[in-house]
């Protein structure tokens, strides 16, 4: 009986084994199911990041190709510089695209049907388009919006991105996070400028220039790349890191409290040397690279000082100048235009002689006949035909030395015999004398914040000037287009640099002295203490900057007998250096200093922009 229970249980055991094996196996076939999706999975997602990370740098190298073409000279075959938007997108040139397309491709990021469709544009101009987070399927009805097109730089390996939008930036594009912090809907398309430390809202109006005194307009570059399925949009803020003189010239005479300071000296022996004079034209109104005017930069005074004190030598120095010449029309010239007896028939020139004018009473005191303590606007006739001293007008305070016509009025108009000669220091040195605001002093261009970084303060002339100097400090760690160089070994029949090659060009001389002969040059030129032209042709594009050399406390920039030529950007002059205009014979000479933004962006034009900000857009 016990063995046949035993074989029994032998025999409902029979089968378990093939059981365990199918079970095993159908674990192990899951196992290895799970490994193949798990990999498929990380091959895909390994494709994708590899795929959003190449977009994300082709996109990158986009923004990197634009804003080293925004900071080339004009001049350049490859720059951006001139064609960058002249107005807040949605205006009339307010969009500039930069197109990369592949090799029978188009690209057309203003066609909705196009896979390049700029679906972001909406939220940078008044569109109506109120989501942020929604895609754009409008774009501005603006005749002319969009600049002419550019292309992407040829290349050895071209880049892969397929547009870059500049446009500038507003307090619209900020939202929400606006730069105002108040989102006032009268700001939204107001300007934002860097002003070297902080974004700030342009005190201006909806589209004023940021450019004077050292602020600088914020521009918006938008990326568009695609590669393996993935598109990326960056964008980027840049700005220029060029800077911006408050004057044509700018005089830094320290933080001295001596009560006279000598910034500018107008310096004439005799009035009966009134003729001999250089024909000096100080111009603040912007010019361009070729001193033509106008251009979209800020005007800015003629003359500019970093302190009261300066500012009082500065007007002092006019009001002499003006005295010499009142002085020299009233006994030169007769009430009909001639000469007085015995003075030489040309001693009475057409501008002295509306300066003396027609009646019996000359029109212009020799003395002070008021107690007023600065120069008032008197309206004349016609433009004073001198040929001293012309500054660009400004609606922030420069305007006494306005641009003289180009030649002098042959025949002056007669005018009503005034009852009682006019003070000399209200004497127009200028086509028109539009404001009695207090000129000179560290003109503060657009902001109106006195907070902002450079605000009016002295600091202004003495921190540009040392931007400069750092500028060249490091032309010449790098070895850039720099040059040391006596002033013996210039050579006047070559031009150092040019609009697509400026150079720094460094004299190592004690001064500089330019006698009967010439210099042409672009870029930044630094002459230690004195810097004198006589009989001289000085043809200067960017920066001139006179600055005292170790041990010395002061210098000067002397415009002599038969000095001619001109400045086209700024002249800078350093720690109490002093501007002379004077003369020693019959040769006068004519000189001209433009104030030009593009001339100073093209010295110190070879440093990148800065990037403010990144930014990437889920679009």
């Amino acid at each position: 009986m016990a063995k046949i229970i035993s074989r029994t249980k032998k025999r409902n055991e029979q089968g378990m084994a093939l059981l365990l094996s199918l079970f095993a196996l159908l674990l192990l076939s899951g196992i290895g199911l799970c490994m193949v999706l798990a990999s498929t999975t990380e091959t895909r997602i390994d494709a994708n990041y590899s795929g959003s990370l190449r977009s994300y740098y082709v996109a990158r190298s986009g923004l990197e190709e634009v804003r080293d073409r925004m900071k080339l000279p004009a001049a350049s075959p490859v720059s951006l510089a001139n064609q960058l938007p002249l107005d807040i997108a949605g205006n009339a040139n307010g969009v500039l695209y930069v197109l990369n397309p592949a090799g029978g491709e188009t690209v057309d990021p203003t066609d909705p049907a196009s896979p390049y469709y700029d679906d972001q544009l909406c939220h940078d101009f008044n569109s109506g388009v109120s989501a942020r987070d929604s895609k754009c399927t409008v774009i501005p009805a603006t005749v002319n919006w969009k600049m002419p097109l550019q292309y992407a730089a040829s290349a050895g390996t071209p880049l892969g991105y397929k547009w870059v939008r500049i446009n500038m930036k507003t307090n619209r594009v900020a939202a929400p996070y606006f730069v105002d912090q108040k989102g006032d809907p009268t700001t939204l398309d107001t300007r934002v400028c860097w002003d070297g430390q902080t974004e700030q809202l342009s005190p201006g109006g909806v589209s004023p220039a940021c450019d004077a005194n050292g602020m600088q307009p914020v521009y918006m570059l938008t990326s568009l790349a695609m590669a393996e399925g993935t598109r990326n949009l960056l964008r980027a803020e840049v700005v220029s890191s060029s800077i911006r003189p408050p004057g044509a010239i700018t005089m830094d005479v320290g933080t001295s409290t001596s009560a006279n300071p000598i910034p500018a000296t107008f310096n004439v022996p005799a009035a009966t040397n009134i003729a001999l004079i250089p024909s000096t034209s100080i111009d603040g109104r912007p010019h361009d690279v070729n001193g033509l005017p106008p251009t979209a930069c800020s005007p800015v005074s003629a003359l500019a000082s970093n302190t009261p004190l300066g500012t009082a030598s500065l007007q002092n120095g006019l009001n002499n100048l003006r005295l010499t010449i009142v002085q020299a029309a009233n006994s030169l010239c007769n009430a009909d235009g001639s000469p007085v007896a015995p003075n030489p028939s040309g001693s009475c020139t057409a501008p002295l002689a509306w300066v003396r004018g027609t009646g019996a009473t000359p029109r212009f005191s020799t003395t002070i006949v008021s107690a007023a303590p600065a120069p008032t606007p008197v309206p004349v006739p016609i433009p004073t035909p001198t040929p001293f001293y012309s500054g660009g007008h400004s609606g922030h305070g420069g305007g006494d030395d306005d641009d003289p016509p180009p030649t002098p009025t042959p025949t002056p108009i007669p005018t009503p015999t005034p009852v009682t000669s006019i003070d000399y220091r209200s004497l127009d040195l200028s086509a028109a004398q539009l404001s009695s605001v207090p000129l000179f002093v560290g003109n503060p261009g657009n902001s109106g914040d006195p907070a902002a970084y450079q605000s009016q303060t002295p600091n202004i002339v003495a921190d540009e000037n040392q931007a400069v100097l750092d500028y060249i400090a490091a032309r010449k760690a790098s070895n850039s287009n720099y040059y040391e160089l006596a002033s013996t070994s210039l050579n006047p029949a070559q031009a150092y640099g040019s609009l697509t090659q400026p150079v720094v060009l460094v004299i190592t001389d004690s001064s500089l002295k330019l006698l009967s002969t010439s210099l042409t040059g672009f870029g930044i030129l630094q002459v230690p203490n004195d810097f004198e032209i006589q009989n001289s042709n000085l043809q200067w594009t960017g920066v001139v900057m006179v600055r005292p050399s170790s041990g010395q406390s002061s210098g000067q920039f002397l415009i002599n007998t038969g000095a001619t030529g001109t400045i086209n950007g700024a002249l800078m002059l350093q720690a109490g250096n002093q501007f002379v205009l004077t003369t020693t014979s019959a040769n006068a000479g004519t000189f001209t200093i433009t104030y030009s933004c593009a001339a100073i962006d093209l010295a110190m034009g070879s440093r990148p922009l800065k990037v403010v900000a990144h930014t990437e857009s889920s679009y």
